[in-house]
């Protein structure tokens, strides 16, 4: 770049951006912790009104998760407990996460170091939301409008990419 010709790169990062940027480009690590709360609660709160449910939810995760602040942050906050992390929401749709399990860390794209948590804690909460995902909820709907289409592009993973 034009920049880096006039003024070094070194001279432009300071130690701590140098420290941030360097974690930053590690690989990613998923996280089920937010994930296996949220199981948690809506395990035992059948009968609860929808809206309810949900806070009581949001309640337990924001209660109950792993506080992380990492070094050199100035502004603090995390969905996971990686500085380079992803989270699971199972609620919305888990019919990916048995099938590709072993090859997160592997495939072509969205590359994803698996959970700490154990496959068999992570399946079993799978289990649990099987039927009963928004995706579960939505995708006959869409159906019965669309055909295949919304299962063809679901199958296919279209994204924005």
């Amino acid at each position: 770049m034009e920049i880096e010709r006039i003024i070094p790169q070194e001279s432009i990062l300071n130690e701590r951006i140098t420290e941030i940027k360097k974690e930053v480009l590690a690989p990613v690590h998923a996280d089920w912790e937010r994930a296996h709360l949220m199981t948690e609660y809506w395990r035992h709160s059948d009968g609860e009104p929808i809206a309810i449910r949900r806070a009581k939810a949001l309640d337990k995760i924001m209660s109950e998760m792993t506080i992380n602040i990492f070094d050199r942050e100035l502004i603090v906050g995390s969905l996971t407990k990686y500085r380079v992390g992803t989270i699971f929401l199972p609620e919305f749709t888990v019919d990916f996460i048995k099938d590709e399990w072993d090859s997160f860390a592997t495939r072509d794209s969205e590359r994803v170091i698996p959970p700490e948590q154990s496959k068999e804690t992570v399946f079993e909460d799978v289990d649990f939301w099987e039927g009963r995902t928004l995706q579960d909820s939505y995708v006959p709907i869409w159906q019965e409008k669309w055909g295949t289409l919304i299962e063809d592009l679901i199958e296919a993973r279209v994204t924005t990419d």
